[in-house]
């Protein structure tokens, strides 16, 4: 049996898809309108949440139906993804125990020093996930597998055997994490982004599970380093120059909880990754990485659950410039971003007189490292406009006043 999803970001209707009742498209979600039974005409939630197969509306959301739609967490509110993907099966397979053992745990000391919080496993049975979840609390990472049923689910959109709902699939998630954090990869299209969404909530709400997790990780909510990619233009030393402008990328499309590099080691058939086959990082790239580390985890906890819009610079500006704005509740942020690949942008960019509905009245710049605020501007009669000098594939973000 196929379930369908009917929204990406905010879930709140869903609908199995039954022999004499079609299935409908997704919607844009800035299109979707979420509704509540209350009286009026609407989805009855609480009908939908006793039937077992359409049961992805998590207890959290179901109080959160009545006024209007409920966003799934990833962490705590203010908890920053900080990770990066390791591939079990590579170093398993060409050592023994006891070398597998040591160089994991040299390893994980190595990101923990870089300033990751999280390792992402992947190629690894569920014995080999359970050890390295272990060694990796060890040093104070959080360490999590990807459960085959849930990606199963996430995927095809089909329930595993064995399951009768996606509570049923939720609690046994739960149950099998022992209380670590639970990885939950996003499939491809709306429809499986929508799916991955609802269970991570699901997985995390103990009402639902009984089995507290330390996080459940959605994976398409962190912005992606490819450290495996090949650029056309850089030659392989100078591949750690793109991954900044690859990070503002991602929060420019709204991936705000963290950040995620596809790979630590390089492993033959598998791809490069931040390390070499043996593990050990030139300064370069060790510097590269730091240094997206530590933005991500300034900038990411002010930009969660903000509402991302692109600005159009006013005037003649350089070709690779862009702007975006993020607004939530009473908070407001611009970033401007270089993202050309091999031209410094030097000029003044004006930023609309009126943001989110309210004026605009200074800007404080958001600082990438050190505690000392950032540099402080304020409008005048013809406006806010800052001076940036950036580099290829670097930003400046300001807090908006």
């Amino acid at each position: 049996m196929r379930i369908t999803v009917y929204a990406q970001d905010r879930v709140c209707v869903k609908r199995a898809r039954t022999p004499d009742r079609p299935t409908e498209g997704v919607g844009n979600v800035h299109n979707t309108r979420c509704r509540a039974s209350t009286g009026g005409a609407g989805t009855d939630v609480l009908a939908l949440l006793q039937e077992p197969l359409l049961a992805l509306v998590s207890v959290a959301f179901l109080a959160a139906a009545v006024t209007g739609c409920a966003t799934a967490t990833q962490q705590s509110a203010t908890g920053v993804t900080l990770a990066v993907w390791y591939d079990v099966e590579p170093m398993l397979a060409s050592l023994s125990y006891d070398q597998a053992n040591s160089e994991t745990s040299t390893d994980f000391e190595t990101m923990r020093r870089l300033g990751f919080n999280t390792i992402l496993l992947r190629h690894g049975d569920e014995q080999a996930n359970q050890a390295l979840m272990s060694a990796g609390q060890g040093v104070g990472l959080t360490v999590a597998g990807e459960s085959g049923p849930a990606r199963h689910f996430v995927r095809t959109g089909e329930l595993p055997d064995g399951f009768r709902s996606v509570r049923s699939l939720a609690r046994s998630i739960a149950r099998q994490s022992q209380g670590k954090a639970v990885l939950v990869a996003a499939g491809i299209g709306a429809e499986a982004r929508a799916r991955s969404t609802a269970l991570s909530a699901l997985i995390e709400d103990s009402d639902v599970t009984a089995w507290p997790v330390q996080a459940a990780i959605l994976v398409d909510d962190l912005a992606l380093i490819r450290v495996s990619a090949r650029s056309p233009t850089l030659p392989h030393d100078r591949r750690s120059e793109r991954w900044l402008g690859r990070f503002h990328a991602e929060l420019m499309a709204g991936r705000t909880r963290g950040v995620v590099f596809d790979r630590f080691r390089r492993a033959p058939g598998y791809g490069d990754g931040l390390a070499t086959e043996s593990g050990t990082l030139s300064s370069r790239e060790t510097a590269a990485a730091k240094s997206i580390l530590e933005r991500a985890r300034r900038w990411c906890p002010r930009l969660l659950s903000t509402d991302v819009t692109t600005i159009e610079p006013s005037g003649k500006n350089p070709t690779g410039l862009r702007l975006a704005a993020y607004s939530h509740k009473k908070n407001r942020y611009v970033m401007i971003f270089n993202n050309s690949t091999d031209e410094f942008i030097r000029t003044e960019v004006a930023i609309p007189g009126r943001l989110s509905g309210r004026p605009v009245a200074r800007a404080v710049e958001v600082p990438v490292e050190g505690e000392v605020a950032g540099e402080v501007v304020n409008a005048h009669a013809a406006g806010l406009k800052i001076d940036v000098d950036l580099r290829p594939g670097d930003a400046r973000l300001y807090e908006i006043y």
